[in-house]
């Protein structure tokens, strides 16, 4: 199997929890991981390789259940909670209509406060164009939000979006550091990632991407 088959049957296959740091006691709620999963059709990404296919998205469980006053509590303002209305509008289920519209709308809200969870969450709203226009850039734009907060999912989509070429020109080295990153937070799925990235670096960019790690994690620190 070549590089890129190998990169995209990684995604197919690794677990991403809904939320495991921004969000105690989704896991559960929410039925632990979801996979990720290639779109319906892949839209034409110039440059990109035929393997990538396009966006990745989230393949949603069977059902969602409800979060029980949720809804107020959103109103209410608390980011947290609307980033749970937000997820249950998104995948529908036990009652509540699927909405990608109003899950953006919660998603926004959320990212808008500067929630990591929520700007990660609608970041996936623009990479997928559900509930707003598909916009790579603007998904970029809002995983590198939740990215720089330390949220390793954020990171993990960010450095995915750099190996794609997605909304941003493909860079190996960013990829690599963003995935180190998330690696170093324990996500395993990040390890894999950019152990396979680095079948296509060369020792000069993997010392780049290394670097670029460091001053990223120093930056988080501050």
């Amino acid at each position: 199997m070549g590089l890129l088959p190998k990169f995209a049957a990684l995604l197919l296959a690794a677990p991403f929890l809904v939320s495991a740091s921004a969000v105690p006691g989704a896991e559960p709620e929410f039925g632990g991981a979801v996979r990720i999963a290639p779109p319906v059709s892949a839209p034409a990404v110039p440059g990109a390789e035929p393997e990538f296919g396009g966006a990745v998205r989230i393949a949603p469980p069977v059902s969602a259940p409800a979060v029980p006053g949720a809804e107020p509590d959103a109103l209410s303002g608390a980011a947290i909670d609307q980033v749970l209305l937000g997820i249950q509008y998104y995948f529908g289920g036990e009652g509540v209509p699927q909405d990608h519209a109003k899950a953006a709308h919660w998603f926004r809200k959320a990212a808008e406060q500067g929630y990591a969870s929520g700007q990660r969450w609608l970041g996936e709203m623009y990479a997928e164009g559900k509930g707003v226009p598909q916009d790579f850039q603007e998904a970029v734009h809002w995983y590198r939000k939740a990215a720089k907060q330390g949220d390793a999912h954020g990171q993990i989509r960010l450095g995915t979006m750099y190996a794609f070429g997605q909304g941003v020109p493909k860079d190996d080295v960013q990829a690599y550091a963003w995935f180190n990153l998330a690696a170093a937070a324990g996500k395993e799925v990040a390890t894999k990632l950019r152990d396979i990235l680095l079948e296509r670096m060369t020792p000069k960019q993997v010392a780049e991407g290394q670097a670029l790690s460091r001053d990223l994690a120093a930056k988080l620190r501050e």
